[in-house]
């Protein structure tokens, strides 16, 4: 049980709560602990009991089935009956557990099984074998605990509910894995029929075939449950036990009835027990139960009640008839919705103990007046109940709560007078049943309050049904919605957050001040918060009014008839509106305080159209108002018409002073506006609202703007930015003080007629006005041009162009009294002929004076120029010189000239740039458009002729439009050329062509090819070319570009390689005879190598490496051939092979450096020689075909042959003859040949053998021509016969001990020895054959396969002669 530890703080932040309850709750308590015992079970259990496990507080035990209670005529099959039969036996009067605990489980049935803690419903016995430390019931570690073992099965009741049978576990191993055997499975061993068996079929009408060579029997064990009830001493839980022993507290009921403190002696059956018993009387039984054997003399108020035994020396009664009912189960308190059990009982009046015989019906009924809902709806389960063996159980569930609901069983057939027995009906005492609150409910509703007076508000915590939750103990405080809630409190004796107590809590509440619609709001402020927040209310709360109270805001100025509200409210003391008021206020204007300036006239409500006597309504009264002159100060007063003495008269209340405005028409100027300023000169100016007779209207609050209005006759700079400058820092946007504001502006920059507008910005009340124009000048700094006569800077060569000059101050503006002198000139260096003679027309002089700051230059250029640039300088050395930005001047061409040349030497597919320009006769450029330019290529360069001509990688036969004059190209020659040219065509103007200079077009190296010799140039890969190692080699190399063509870059280098792998001598060393080396650099794309070889070579490749990423060249295989002079064997040498194994015999004609002569094809003769021995090796075969064609011929100086031996040979050697002799012949050998073993042989080698004497036989591995396979190193196993007599030992000086003792029948015994080069000798006895004439079987059997043979020896010790047999059978 957890108990959780918490209490409510003070007010926190909430961040700081949130995790100060988080911390809380997470501290747990633990004040009692049940721990589910691991009980260590033997399958060895003593009598018919065993106790398997406890587990909530039930003991669970596996019972012996007695053979009585077997169905008749049925044999062992197990249905539920048998089970609740043997556990309500044992356990008088226990039925078994049911799998599930209420009626959710399709097995449950409270008439045949107990609920308990086993909860294993589809898969029985569940929680028992998890309690016993396995997994599931068919986990093999439960077959001896849970089972029994092999030869046992455990029954558990299915409630009849599947069938009639139980289902079982068995411990047979063809049933470890079956999930739940039937009671009526006639397969689980051959016995299942009570005594049927192989012998006596049929048993019972029905003919069993039992497993063959099966005669086992289980032994069958019902599934049984016990209850033990402890009470905790130092807890309030009702703690499950552990073994049958309280965990922390006593035992107050035993299984059976039995005290378990009470130890079972003598002084328990209390000298009514037979003390002539072999036990004396009493026992112990399984069960841990004390049992007491009864005496037939037992009287009334004996043990048990017993008046008789039902038989003499029996413990067993005769039972009382049965007169009331009684329960063992006590209930004082159950929640709503959670069904509770009762076990009931028939018990006799004298002894109270069950009376079994007692089969009837019984009837629940709920009494009324439970109260708190009275706990309906209520339902019970069954009803009727049937009681079976004086016991029954009911299942009841209340639908709300109740205080003291009473539940009546009675006895359906008590009405009936011809039963023997009554039974008093069963009262259960009064059990409340807790609502499971689901929201708070106001027991009273609270309506109007006064303030300051307390009242109270009870709340009670109810369910659905609005039954009262009495465990309920929530903490919920009460807030206040709709005011201010500091103005509730709790009095002295209460608190705003109050426990409930059994459901209900009540509050005692005061309201500070008065209140319209507000509501109480308690929330649950416990951990779980699991209530949802209630809200009660709108309450009253009204005070008595006894003042008056303004709740307007009054403002401080209005203008002439602008109508504004006043309301005013009745109040009470805390100044509160009292909504019950009543009565009659009325306004007016005071003359006695205030005023002037009109002293506003008189005042109106809504226009004149209303009394200024007002009723109040809902303790509220207002008006429209407004005055109808000006005034300064005016005050207005409220009162109540009622006399002063009256009761209930509210007094008066006066508004603060208001300001009454007049209303201005028009913008006035108060100040004298300047006609001249200079820039950045302050100069005030004042602006007032005025009415239609000028005068300021003081009242006036207009916000007013101040701009320079945009207008063409500015110009010159227009007077920038007009700033204010008072004091404090100033705004072009201000509002009127008592009806006027004054500036302080100056302007930023130059003006020749600059207005200012005065406008009023937020109601068009006061119209806008215009300033007379200002002039605003300026000093000049520097020199600029206010005009330029030509675009894009370009001007024509002795063409006049207009451009003014100006003296400026820094903004630009134009200094309008400067009349200083300014000179102009061509700076050097424009480029393209530098301009020329600068001159200036009209007026011809290169200086002026400037006239208001301004001079007009009408220069001309005599020559063309790229970059001419003009600067002008004043008079004044502080003006800086003014330099105007580059002037093209423009000229007329009449030819065209490269600006950038083709480069002389390109390569196919590079592009390069050629740009071309127009020019006069000064050779000047011509910056003019030309129009168009077509480029082309000349023919006849030769070598590819430099293929397709395209621009920017394009554009065949470009034509590109000049820009200025010029037009640049980017061509690419798309192939190799010797001497390519370019030709540029005018196509519009018609200037003559331009033709470049040759371009030699060279692409890069990307490849080699062979130009001779002709052979080389072949693509097959075959030597179609030899010659002698006497002569040379002549190659001529060529370096290729892409396309094919030559490449005539003069920077690739070549070298030449020998590939390795020629074979045959691979050519040796490789030189170059004319001395030019094996690297050499290409001239105009060729090299040339003279190679010689000193040694011959099979298939030589020569590969050719260039540089710069050309791609190497490999030529096709030749030959070089040199003159043979002997006979060399090149297979691999044969040292040892086994008979008709094929090896490779390979001849070579080799010159003199050993490289084999392909020249040579002459005949060539192979033999074996004589005297290998050990069979000379047979014949020598050629291939595998039984007439194999032999080679008799060389082929290109090599021959091949694929031999093997027919026979074996210790030393055979094969020689080789050439037919011509002009080489010398070759031989290969000694070769060692091999055999195989076919079979066995035996051979004693003595002639005469006697009893107890060692006797040797030499064992020999044999091949198919009898010959000793001297290879053969296997085991030799040696073994005697069957049904032979006598013993055969190895030697005792032998490697091995004696096979056994003497006397021993050893037939079937096998020795086995290890051969040797083939051979071995084994050592044997014969001991005691006790025969006149004893024959001897012995088999020998190689390890290698070989098939046994017999030795027969006749028996020595009767003086027998034994002539050594022949070999297999001897």
């Amino acid at each position: 049980k957890l108990q959780f530890l918490y209490f409510i703080a003070p007010p926190f932040p909430p961040g700081i709560m949130v995790s100060f309850i988080l911390y809380l709750t997470l501290i747990l308590i633990p004040t009692c602990y049940a721990q589910l015992p691991q009980v260590p079970f033997t399958s060895k259990c003593p009598g018919e009991y065993c106790l398997l496990v406890t587990h909530g507080g039930w003991s669970f035990y596996r019972v012996r089935i007695d053979p009585s209670l077997w169905p008749a005529g049925q044999g062992q099959k197990v249905t539920d009956d048998v089970i609740y039969n043997t556990c309500y036996q044992a356990s008088k009067g226990q039925p078994p557990p049911c799998m599930g605990r209420s009626s959710l489980c399709r097995f449950y049935s409270s008439s045949m099984c107990q609920a308990t803690s086993e909860l294993g419903c589809e898969q029985p016995m569940l929680t028992t074998a998890i309690a016993m430390g396995c997994s599931s019931p068919q986990d093999p570690q439960c077959k001896d605990r849970l089972i029994g073992g092999d030869t046992s099965a455990i029954w558990a009741s299915m409630g009849n509910n599947w069938g009639t049978y139980s289902c079982g576990r068995v411990g047979t191993l063809e049933h470890e894995n079956i999930f739940c055997v039937s009671g009526n499975d006639q397969s689980v061993d051959g016995t299942w029929w009570g005594n049927c068996d192989a012998h006596n079929p049929p048993c019972d009408g029905t003919t069993i075939v039992p497993k063959p060579a099966i005669t086992r029997t289980l032994q069958h064990y019902a599934f049984c449950v016990g209850k033990t009830v402890c009470t905790c001493v130092h807890g309030e839980c009702d703690m499950a036990s552990d073994s049958g022993a309280c965990l922390l507290g006593s035992c107050s009921q035993g299984w059976g009835g039995v005290n378990c403190n009470i130890p079972c002696t003598s002084a328990f059956c209390s000298g009514r027990h037979d003390t002539s018993k072999p036990s004396g009387g009493f026992y112990v039984n399984s069960l841990n139960q004390c049992v007491c054997e009864c005496l037939p003399q037992w009287g009334p108020g004996g043990l048990e009640g017993c008046t008789q035994c039902t038989l003499p020396g029996s413990h067993e009664c005769v039972a009382y008839t049965a007169e009331y009912l009684a329960t063992t189960t006590m209930v004082t308190s159950v929640p709503a919705g959670s069904p509770i059990e009762i076990d009931i009982e028939a018990r006799f009046q004298q002894n109270h103990q069950v009376d079994p015989n007692i089969n009837t019906e019984l009837f629940v009924e709920l009494n009324p007046g439970g109260g708190n809902g009275d706990g309906k709806p209520v339902t019970f389960h069954p009803n009727p109940i049937v009681m079976t063996m004086g016991r029954a159980t009911v299942r009841i569930t209340f639908g709300s709560g109740c205080d003291a609901c009473v539940i009546v069983i009675k006895d359906l057939d008590t009405s009936n007078p011809s039963l023997t027995y009554r039974l008093q009906p069963l009262v259960l005492p009064p059990i409340e049943v807790f609502a499971d609150g689901t929201k708070m409910l106001a027991v009273s509703s609270v309506g109007n309050v006064t303030p300051n007076v307390p009242f109270m508000i009870t709340l009670q915590i109810v369910d659905d049904n609005g039954s009262i939750d009495r465990s309920a103990t929530n903490k919920v405080r009460v807030s206040l919605e709709g005011a201010d809630n500091q103005y509730l409190q709790a009095t002295s004796t209460s608190n705003l957050e109050q426990t409930f107590n059994r459901g209900q809590a009540t509050w005692e509440l005061v309201l500070l001040r008065s209140c319209v619609g507000c509501s109480l709001r308690f929330e649950d402020m416990s951990i779980t918060r699991t209530l949802p927040p209630y809200v009660h209310g709108p309450i009253q709360a009204i005070g008595s009014a006894v003042g008056l109270k303004i709740t307007t805001i009054v403002p401080s100025q209005v203008r002439k008839n602008q109508v504004f509200d006043l309301v005013v409210e009745a109040v009470d003391t805390n100044g509160d509106i009292d909504t019950t008021a009543t009565g009659t206020l009325s306004a007016a204007l005071r003359t006695d305080i205030g005023g002037g300036n009109g002293n506003g006239g008189s005042i109106l409500n809504k226009a004149g159209t209303s009394s200024l006597s007002q009723p109040i309504i809902n303790g509220r009264t207002t008006w429209s108002l407004s005055f109808t002159n000006a005034c300064f100060s005016c005050v207005i007063t409220v009162s109540d018409i009622l006399p002063i003495t009256s009761a209930g008269y509210l007094g008066s209340i006066d508004l603060p002073p208001i300001n009454v405005l007049t209303l201005a028409t028009m913008l006035g100027v108060i100040t004298a506006v300047p006609t001249t300023v200079a820039v950045g000169e302050i100069f005030a100016l004042q602006v007032a609202a005025v009415d239609e007779f000028k005068n300021i209207d003081e009242g006036d609050v207009s916000r007013i703007t101040l701009s320079i209005e945009d207008s063409s006759s500015n110009n010159n700079g227009n007077g920038g930015l007009l700033v204010d400058e008072s004091i404090g820092g100033g705004s072009l946007t201000r509002i009127f003080l008592r009806g006027n504001a004054t500036w302080q502006l100056s302007f930023t920059e130059s003006c020749d007629s600059c207005v200012i507008k005065v406008e009023d910005i937020d109601a068009p009340i006061l119209a806008t006005i215009r300033l007379p124009p200002i002039r605003v000048t300026t000093t000049a700094v520097r020199l600029a041009v206010l005009e330029y006569g030509f675009t894009d800077f370009s001007v024509q060569r002795r063409v006049s162009f207009p451009i003014r000059i100006g003296a400026v101050d820094a903004n630009g503006g134009v200094d309008r009294s400067n009349n200083g002198r300014v000179l102009m000139q061509l700076r050097p260096g424009g480029g393209n002929g530098d301009g020329g003679d600068l001159t200036n027309t009209l007026p011809s002089s290169n200086d002026q004076n400037l006239v208001e700051g301004e001079a007009l230059f009408n220069p001309v250029f005599s020559e063309a120029c790229t970059q001419c640039q003009l600067e002008f300088r004043h008079e004044s050395p502080l003006f800086p010189v003014l330099v105007l930005p580059p002037i093209l001047v423009r000229t007329n061409a009449i030819r065209f000239a490269f600006v950038v040349e083709p480069p002389a030497e390109v390569k196919p597919g590079q592009q390069f740039t050629v740009t071309i320009q127009a020019i006069d006769d000064q050779g000047n450029y011509d910056t003019s458009e030309r129009g168009l330019v077509q480029m082309s290529s000349l023919v006849g360069g030769s070598n590819g002729n430099g293929g397709l001509l395209l621009n920017e990688m394009s554009t065949a036969q470009p034509v590109v439009q000049t820009t200025r004059g010029q037009a640049t190209f980017s061509p690419t020659f798309t192939q190799a050329c010797a001497a390519c040219r370019l030709q540029f065509e005018d196509i519009d103007t018609a200037l003559p062509n331009l033709i470049s200079p040759e371009i030699r077009v060279s692409g890069d190296g990307a490849q080699l090819s062979v130009l001779s010799p002709v052979w080389a140039r072949q693509v097959s890969q075959a030597v179609t070319y030899s010659f002698p190692i006497e002569q040379s080699l002549i190659i001529v190399i060529r370096v290729l570009d892409s396309d094919g063509f030559t490449s005539l870059s003069a920077d690739t280098a070549v070298t030449v390689e020998k590939n390795p792998g020629g074979g045959n001598g691979d050519g040796g060393i490789m030189r170059e005879v004319s001395g030019r080396g094996l690297a050499q650099t290409a001239v105009n794309g060729e090299v040339t190598f003279n190679l010689g070889f000193d040694k011959a070579c099979a298939s030589c490749i020569l590969t050719f490496v260039a540089t710069n990423g050309v791609s190497s060249y490999t030529m096709p295989p030749f030959r070089v051939t040199s003159p043979g002079v002997k006979i060399i064997i090149t297979s691999p040498y044969v040292g040892t092979i086994s008979k008709s194994t094929l090896f490779p015999f390979i001849l070579e004609v080799q010159d003199a450096a050993g490289n084999v002569d392909q020249t040579w094809n002459s005949p060539v003769r192979v033999f074996l020689r004589e005297g290998g021995g050990n069979g000379n090796g047979g014949q020598l075969l050629y291939g595998t075909a039984p007439t194999p064609i032999l080679p008799d011929k060389f082929v290109n100086g090599v021959i091949e042959y694929t031999l093997s031996f027919s026979e074996a040979c210790d030393a055979c050697v094969i020689e080789a003859q050439d037919s011509t002799g002009k080489v010398n012949s070759a031989t290969l050998g000694p070769i060692r040949v091999t055999t195989s073993t076919y079979q066995l042989s035996a051979e004693i080698k003595t002639q005469r053998v006697t009893l107890n004497t060692a006797f040797e036989v030499d064992i020999k591995a044999l091949d198919t021509e009898n010959n000793i396979n001297k290879d053969d190193t296997g085991d030799v196993s040696i073994a005697l016969a069957e049904n032979v007599n006598g013993v055969i030992q190895k030697k005792t000086f032998g490697l091995e001990p004696a096979l056994g003792p003497s006397g021993q029948d050893t037939r079937g015994l096998t020795v086995t020895k290890r051969l040797t080069s083939g051979e071995t000798t084994v050592g044997l006895v014969v001991t005691e054959p006790n025969c006149a004439e004893c024959l001897l079987v012995f088999e020998y059997e190689s390890s290698e396969g070989v098939k046994p043979f017999q030795i027969l020896i006749n028996d020595p010790s009767l003086g027998s002669t034994i002539a050594p047999g022949a070999p297999g059978s001897g």
